[in-house]
């Protein structure tokens, strides 16, 4: 790969992650009472809404700077909405297209920083993933005269546990490319920029590219 289609797979990623880093700030501030629609239902319908978004992110990220060659093996996939089968047609592009939750040394050993895998049962699993979507679907389509009113206390402590593995999940992540050769390491945000910050890792020197605020 030149450092060309190399910058262009890593701004792609950054622009995606930079995406759910916005969405988390919508969920939080209406969380937190920072902002409201009006009404506490409708707070609710808007969280589901953004953690649902956020799961068609992760899962659609790993084709970042792939459209192409996805879209010819499916046409039409971007109008796919049941999420199982839109990860069956994904995993048949790549196997390997979950992020993977790591801990990256903050001091360099030999020029380099350890990497090391975050236990199981902290981060959000693919199939906890796909229970969040299926969660949030049906809160968004739970609002009708024939269904009984909506258990607001039951999602908030699901929106407590989600936010916890979410963020342990993409915090900092490992994604496998769809050429099996190559990854991308991230890290959601830093102190100085809060921007997300990925290196290409493969047989080459990783290039870093930070995605820049759009907003700034």
């Amino acid at each position: 790969m030149d450092d060309a289609y190399v910058t262009k797979i890593l701004t792609a990623y950054n622009e995606r992650m930079y995406e759910i880093t916005v969405r988390k700030e919508v969920i939080d501030a209406l969380r937190e009472g920072e902002r409201t629609t009006g009404y506490k239902g409708t707070n609710t319908e808007v969280i589901a809404l953004n953690f649902r978004k956020t799961a068609e992110i992760i899962v659609y990220a790993n084709l970042a700077g792939h459209e192409v060659e996805y879209a010819n093996l499916y046409p039409g996939y971007q109008h796919h909405w049941r999420i199982e089968g839109i990860i069956e047609k994904i995993k048949a592009f790549n196997p390997n297209y979950y992020p993977r939750a790591v801990e990256v040394a903050d001091e360099k050993v030999n020029g380099s920083r350890k990497i090391t895998d975050v236990p199981d049962g902290l981060w959000m699993t693919e199939n906890e993933l796909i229970e969040m979507y299926k969660i949030c679907g049906d809160l968004l389509h739970a609002s009708t005269p024939f269904n009984p009113p909506v258990d607001i206390e039951k999602y908030e402590a699901l929106f407590d546990d989600w936010s916890v593995k979410l963020v342990r999940l993409l915090n900092n992540h490992i994604v496998e490319l769809a050429d099996g050769k190559h990854a991308i390491l991230t890290q959601m945000a830093t102190i100085e920029e809060g921007t997300p910050n990925s290196v290409f890792m493969g047989p080459k020197t990783p290039i870093v590219t930070k995605t820049e605020n759009p907003q700034s």
